[in-house]
C-alpha cells in the first residue's frame, strides 16, 4: 500500500480527469505532475509541475531520480495540427512503455494506466473487465496498446482503469459538453435505432478522481471499469440536460448500424477498490450545466 507523504509522477494533470485526481492527493502525497507550460497550469497544494511535452523523448525531461508511483492519465484523442495518427500511438503506448521502464529505475512501485471503456467496442450487455476488448477507432486501439504494455509488466504493481465518458464542470470535450452544445444552439440530437441505444453510465469526475486514486493505493495489478452509477439512453440523458438548460430538445434519427450501447459493469471496481460512485446523474449534471 502507498504511504502517506510518498511521491507519485502524474502526467496529465492540466486536463479535465487530471485536476481532479491532483485535488484527490491534497495532503496525501508528494506530487510531481508534467504539463508542456507549467505556467499555465493550475496552481494545487502540494503539487510541483515539471515542463515535459510527451510527444517527445522521455531523456528530454528532467525527471526525479526517486519516485514511488506513476499515475499516467495523459492522452492524445486527436492528432495536433500538422501531426498524423502516429502521434496517438506516441503518447497513449510509446510514452506509456517510456514511463513504465521510468518508474522501473527510479524504484518506482505502482503504476497506474488511465484508459478507456471504448475500448471494449459496443456490447449488447454490462461489460465485465474479463470481456475481450474490441477497439473500433485509432483512438481506442492506442489505449489498448498502451493497456497492453501494462498489464504484461511484471517489475511493477499496475492498475489500468477504464473511463466510461467522465462528465462535469470545466469539460470541453465529451458527449455531455457535445450535447449541451447541440441542445443551447437547437441543433438537432442523433439518435439510433429509434433511440434504444446507446446505453450508457457516464461517471462524474469527482467519482473518477476517487476511484483512481483507490487504484493507486491498490496492493493488486488489476484492470478495473470506471463508470456512474445510473444506466441511461442519450435520449433520455438529453431530456434531463434539456430540463436543467431550459431548452427544447430536438431528436434526428440516425443510420449507423455500428453503434449499441457502453455499459460498464461496477462489480470489481466495489469489490476490488471498496469504492462505488456517489454521485447521480441527476445531481451530476445539474453541476455541470449550472456553470456553463
Amino acid at each position: 500500500m502507498l504511504r502517506r507523504g510518498a511521491c507519485v509522477l502524474v502526467t496529465g494533470g492540466t486536463g479535465f480527469l487530471g485536476r481532479a485526481f491532483l485535488q484527490s492527493t491534497i495532503g496525501r502525497y508528494r506530487v510531481l505532475a508534467l504539463a508542456r507550460d507549467p505556467a499555465a497550469a493550475p496552481a494545487i497544494p502540494g503539487v510541483e509541475w515539471i515542463e515535459a511535452d510527451l510527444r517527445r523523448p522521455l531523456g528530454h525531461v528532467r525527471l526525479p531520480q526517486r519516485i514511488d508511483a506513476v499515475v499516467h492519465l495523459a492522452s492524445v484523442r486527436e492528432p495536433s495540427e500538422g501531426a498524423g495518427p502516429e502521434e496517438l500511438f506516441t503518447v497513449n503506448a510509446g510514452a506509456t512503455a517510456s514511463l513504465v521502464e521510468y518508474a522501473v529505475a527510479a524504484g518506482g512501485r505502482r503504476f497506474v494506466y488511465g484508459s478507456s471503456g471504448g475500448v471494449y467496442g459496443y456490447r449488447a450487455r454490462p461489460i465485465s473487465e474479463v470481456m475481450e476488448p474490441a477497439p473500433f477507432d485509432l483512438y481506442t486501439l492506442s489505449k489498448r496498446h498502451g493497456e497492453t504494455i501494462v498489464v504484461r509488466e511484471r517489475r511493477l504493481s499496475t492498475a489500468v482503469v477504464r473511463y466510461f465518458f467522465p462528465y462535469g464542470p470545466g469539460q470541453r470535450a465529451g458527449i455531455i459538453p457535445r450535447l449541451a452544445s447541440s441542445l443551447q444552439a437547437g441543433r438537432p440530437i442523433t439518435l439510433y435505432r429509434q433511440g434504444r441505444v446507446p446505453h450508457i453510465n457516464p461517471v462524474f469526475v469527482g467519482d473518477a478522481a476517487e476511484i483512481t486514486r483507490r487504484a493507486l493505493t491498490s496492493p493488486r495489478s488489476l484492470v478495473v471499469n470506471c463508470a456512474g452509477p445510473e444506466v441511461v439512453t442519450v435520449r433520455e440523458l438529453a431530456r434531463r440536460m434539456a430540463a436543467i438548460l431550459g431548452v427544447p430538445p430536438h431528436f434526428v434519427s440516425g443510420r449507423d448500424p455500428r453503434v449499441g450501447d457502453m455499459v460498464a459493469s461496477l462489480i470489481r471496481c466495489k469489490r476490488a477498490l471498496g469504492c462505488t460512485p456517489k454521485v447521480s446523474l441527476d445531481a451530476g449534471l445539474q453541476r455541470t450545466l449550472t456553470v456553463l
